[in-house]
C-alpha cells in the first residue's frame, strides 16, 4: 500500500476526529496535515505557536493532539502539562513527534503524560497508523462512557421503579394489618412517623426513611392473630397473652427471605420491637445493643402510642402522662439515649399525634 494513500475504509467514526497538529516548523504542520486529508480525515487545526494552541485548547474539543516536543518559548512538555492538567483536555491523546532519538526523551515524554510517540522524520504509515490506534481507543472510550452513562440512568430508574414496587406492597400490607385490628386506628402510621423523628435526633447511621417505612410492617404478625383475643374488652389470660406475644415471631416469618433492605429492616422490627433494654422483653430476650437501633426506637414508639390512645380495655392516657411513663422506663424497658431523643422531639410528636389522631 502506497504510504501516501493510506485507507481509512471501514474504520467508523474515528475519521471524523479533530486532530490538533502543533509544531513550530510550519512544512512539517503542511506535511502532516496532507497526509492526514489524503486518508480521509477532514477536521485538522494546526498551530505553530504553542501558547496559541493552549488558546484553542479552551475554545475547542479535539480528539487528538499531534505534539511537537522542540518548540521555543513554550516547548511541547509545558504544553503536554497543560492538558493533563486542564479538566477539558485530561483526556485526550497525545502523540508526541520527537527529532531526538534518545531514550530519556521519550521516556519522559511516556511518563509526563504522552500516550504515544513517533520520531522525526516520520514515516507516513507508520504516523497514520499511531494516529489510527489513539483515535479507535479513545472513540471507544468515549462510546463505553456514553453507554455507562446511558445502562447508569437506566438502572437508576429501574432502582426507583423497584422501591415503589416495594414500598407498596409495604402499604397493602399495612392495610391489611390495619382491616384486621380496626380498633387502634391509625396506630401503625403514627409509629411510623414516631420512629422517623426520634431516628433523626439520634447520632447514629441510621436511614431514616427507611425506618419510616419498615416500621409500618412492625405489627403485621397480628393478621393471624384470633379476634377473639386481639379484640377482647378484658384482660387477657395468660395463654391469650402468650398468643399475642407470638405476632413478633409470626411477622418477622412473613418477612423474611426478602432481599430488599427495607423488608429486612422490618423483618428485623417486627421480631425485636417488643425486646426490652434490660432483657426482659421477648421473644429473645435480647438486651442493650443485642437490639438493633431500629427496633429500640419503634419500641419506644409503639408504647408511647400505645399510652396516648384508647384501646378496647383502656381509654387513652393523657400526653403528659405517657411521656413521663416513657421517662420512668429509661434504662429498663428503653434505650435512654432513644429516650433522650424522643424527649427531644417531643413538639415534633405531639404534632404527628394531632394530624393522625383517631
Amino acid at each position: 500500500m502506497d504510504k501516501n494513500t493510506y485507507s481509512t475504509e471501514g474504520q467508523g467514526d474515528w475519521k471524523r476526529a479533530h486532530i490538533l497538529l502543533v509544531d513550530d516548523e510550519e512544512s512539517m504542520l503542511r506535511a502532516l496535515k496532507r497526509t492526514l486529508h489524503r486518508s480521509g480525515f477532514s477536521q485538522i487545526s494546526v498551530e505553530s505557536k504553542p501558547y496559541n494552541a493552549v488558546q484553542l485548547l479552551t475554545q475547542n474539543q479535539f480528539d487528538l493532539i499531534v505534539l511537537d516536543i522542540q518548540m521555543p518559548s513554550l516547548d511541547g512538555f509545558g504544553l503536554l502539562s497543560f492538558v493533563r492538567r486542564s479538566p477539558l483536555n485530561k483526556q485526550i491523546p497525545v502523540l508526541v513527534l520527537t527529532a531526538k532519538h534518545d531514550r530519556a526523551t521519550c521516556i519522559k515524554a511516556l511518563s509526563e503524560g504522552a500516550n504515544d510517540f513517533i520520531l522525526k522524520p516520520s514515516d507516513d504509515e507508520v504516523f497514520l497508523l499511531r494516529v489510527k490506534n489513539l483515535l479507535t481507543n479513545h472513540l471507544l472510550r468515549q462510546e463505553l462512557e456514553a453507554c455507562n452513562g446511558l445502562l447508569e440512568n437506566r438502572v437508576a430508574e429501574r432502582t426507583a421503579e423497584l422501591k415503589d414496587t416495594v414500598l407498596e406492597v409495604i402499604r397493602k400490607l399495612a392495610i391489611t394489618a390495619e382491616l384486621k385490628d380496626k380498633l387502634t386506628g391509625s396506630h401503625i402510621t403514627r409509629v411510623s412517623k414516631y420512629s422517623r423523628a426520634i431516628a433523626e435526633r439520634l447520632n447514629e447511621n441510621i436511614d431514616c426513611e427507611m425506618l419510616e417505612h419498615a416500621s409500618i410492617l412492625h405489627d403485621i404478625g397480628k393478621v393471624v392473630i384470633p379476634d377473639a383475643i386481639l379484640m377482647k374488652p378484658g384482660n387477657l389470660t395468660d395463654y391469650e397473652r402468650g398468643v399475642v406475644q407470638q405476632h413478633s415471631q409470626i411477622g418477622a416469618q412473613i418477612l423474611s427471605g426478602s432481599p430488599h433492605a427495607v423488608i429486612q429492616m422490618a423483618e428485623d422490627i417486627a421480631r425485636h420491637h417488643h425486646e426490652k433494654f434490660d432483657g426482659s422483653g421477648y421473644p429473645d430476650q435480647l438486651s442493650g445493643s443485642d437490639i438493633s437501633i431500629e427496633s429500640r426506637i419503634v419500641a419506644v414508639a409503639d408504647v408511647f402510642d400505645a399510652l396516648s390512645s384508647s384501646r378496647v380495655y383502656k381509654s387513652a392516657d393523657s400526653l403528659e402522662s405517657s411521656v413521663q411513663e416513657i421517662s420512668r422506663r429509661s434504662g429498663q424497658h428503653f434505650d435512654p439515649v432513644v429516650v433522650d431523643a424522643f424527649l427531644a422531639g417531643i413538639k415534633e410528636i405531639e404534632k404527628i399525634r394531632e394530624a393522625f389522631l383517631d
